[in-house]
């Protein structure tokens, strides 16, 4: 039954995992490890990680195990790990992240699986919730990519900022997330850093249950000051990362919260 009072609960919650961030001989992140525990992934594109082979094995890998598959697109930073703002024109971005998309669509293709959505990489993202002008552009080039019915595939992003109000004005259906594994500043908006630390398990445990029950999360530096997050009706989405240290641990600990809060109201 949906929670009148947790309008982000009407719908269950999923998990899902930016992946596909391997790139040549380098590893990043124990994939297949995480896919077991997550409804949907999102797959480097090759700007800021990721190559051919690896977006195809993630994808093959993605499909047999049963999960959805989007696109994750990025500033074109391989170095920074796509976690440097770049300044670039809006068409420029526009056609960047087509790029990007296409790419990856084309191996979906192949393999006969739609794209399940959109959901931009670090400092992209970043950019995107506070530079309309820039979130309308990569809007734009979602919105070219439609399921088989014709509506744009949805972005998935951060509510109250330019991603929901650009997605909605679009006609872009929005799921809103929450980044489990990172931490927000005073303004709710998540810190966004070039690497992870191994977050305590526990500690992770209580503020995902925290914030699915209130829209509340605790502020960096501050666990006792808490930063509402603004959730909406949109569905929601519970964001991890297989660069973070014990990434197949921390997808364990959010699924186990998030089966108990869905479960509890009676949504899966």
């Amino acid at each position: 039954m949906a929670d009148t009072k947790l309008p982000w609960a009407s719908k269950p919650i999923e998990i899902h995992c930016d992946m596909g961030e391997a790139f040549g001989n380098w590893t990043m992140g124990d994939d297949t490890a995480i896919m077991p525990h997550i409804n949907s992934c999102s797959i480097a594109c090759g700007f800021h990680a990721g190559d051919p082979m690896v977006m195809y094995n993630t994808i093959r890998a993605a499909k047999t195990h049963g999960i959805r598959i989007g696109a994750h697109p990025s500033f074109p930073d391989l170095q920074g790990f796509g976690r440097r703002e770049m300044k670039m024109d809006p068409k420029e971005c526009e056609n960047m992240v087509i790029y990007q998309i296409g790419a990856l669509k084309a191996f979906l293709d192949i393999e006969g699986i739609p794209l399940s959505h959109v959901s931009p990489h670090g400092a992209l993202y970043g950019v995107m919730c506070k530079d309309e002008v820039i979130c309308k552009a990569v809007c734009a080039a979602s919105k070219r990519f439609t399921s088989a019915d014709g509506v744009p595939v949805p972005m998935i992003g951060a509510a109250g900022t330019f991603m929901e109000t650009t997605c909605r004005d679009m006609g872009i259906p929005f799921v809103q997330e929450i980044i489990a594994d990172l931490e927000y500043d005073q303004d709710g908006a998540c810190i966004i850093s070039r690497t992870h630390d191994a977050p305590d398990l526990r500690a992770l445990a209580r503020r995902v249950e925290r914030v699915l029950r209130s829209g509340k999360i605790p502020c960096h530096g501050a666990e006792d000051r808490l930063v509402d997050l603004g959730l909406g009706s949109a569905p929601l989405s519970l964001c991890i990362h297989s660069d973070t240290p014990g990434a197949a641990q921390v997808a364990d600990v959010v699924r186990g919260v998030v089966k108990k809060f869905n479960e509890e109201r009676g949504l899966l």
